[in-house]
């Protein structure tokens, strides 16, 4: 899928994420979101508690974008550029959705909900709430003074929290712009904070072993077959460090035995290897040794 990177060249472009790794970043704003819209399944029981329409369109709308999100921590931990790019577009998306969201809440309770002190009519599931005394039975005009008076102490508060949040919003989506930026031009790894992050856990994609061979075992495993070993020996240098560790012998193409164990090990992304792996790699070379001598 071919993404357009034009909306993404006019923003600043960050190198980490409040000093941290940005790839690291970019994770844990994408979990604040999941849990975020997980929250929305449990908001669903609006509908059996009186909830108004747009409250639960709300909640329908967070459980429905939940898959999204997940997805985009796949392609963050794969650190697919162009994938990445695409959910930075999406999490701008529902981050505009939200806005629209939260400005309409904003004026309801604002402008249009009475801050009067009276107790919204649940019932009884509120009763005794807060400890005796909690709710005090004053007169109205009484209640109503109280209540207005909380109110100014708090709603300008309030307020700065809701913007509070939508700046730090809008740094979360700089933050994935920036990291789909860096995997774009390869410049991640080189990055202060994000040097010494380890890079995901991919095998050499080159057409010649790609398809043959998928990790270290299958290496140890796959013995002195002549075909594989011819493949091999025409890999270039730069796709798995030095062709030394592999060469293919004129009689039949077996591994040679002062092949380097050690670049071909670092070839495959320089898993650990158990004692076990050990003996059957000294078994291989062995074996092809006998074969040799026939």
């Amino acid at each position: 899928m071919k993404v357009n990177t034009r909306f993404q060249q006019n923003l600043p472009v960050l190198d980490s994420f409040f000093g941290l790794d940005i790839k690291l970043g970019a994770t844990i704003l994408t979990l604040f979101a999941v849990c975020n819209k997980v929250a929305g399944i449990y908001g669903v029981t609006v509908i059996f508690t009186g909830g108004t329409l747009a409250q639960l369109s709300l909640y329908l709308y967070s459980v429905g974008t939940l898959a999204v999100f997940i997805w985009g921590l796949k392609q963050i931990s794969e650190e697919n550029a162009s994938k990445t790019l695409l959910y930075s577009h999406l999490f701008i998306a529902d981050h505009l959705v939200s806005t629209l969201y939260s400005v309409f809440f904003f004026r309801v309770w604002y402008y249009f909900t009475p801050h009067d002190g009276r107790r919204a009519d649940v019932g009884d599931l509120t009763r005794g709430w807060g400890g005796s005394g909690a709710h005090l039975n004053l007169p109205d005009d009484e209640r109503r003074a109280a209540a207005e008076g909380v109110w100014a102490r708090e709603k300008n508060f309030a307020a700065l929290v809701l913007v509070a949040g939508w700046l730090i919003k809008i740094y979360f989506t700089l933050i994935l712009y920036s990291f789909s930026h860096h995997l774009r031009q390869g410049t991640y790894h080189s990055l202060p904070a994000s040097s010494s992050a380890p890079p995901p856990s991919r095998l050499p994609r080159h057409p010649a072993i790609a398809s043959s061979i998928t990790s270290f075992d299958g290496f140890v495993s796959a013995g002195p077959s002549s075909s594989r070993a011819h493949k091999y020996a025409r890999l270039p240098q730069h796709s798995v460090g030095s062709t030394a560790a592999w060469q293919s012998t004129a009689g039949g193409g077996e591994w040679d035995d002062a092949a380097d164990e050690g670049e071909a090990f670092e070839a495959f992304g320089g898993q650990s290897r158990s004692p076990v792996q050990g003996l059957l790699g000294r078994a291989r070379r062995w074996w092809g040794s006998l074969q040799r001598r026939r």
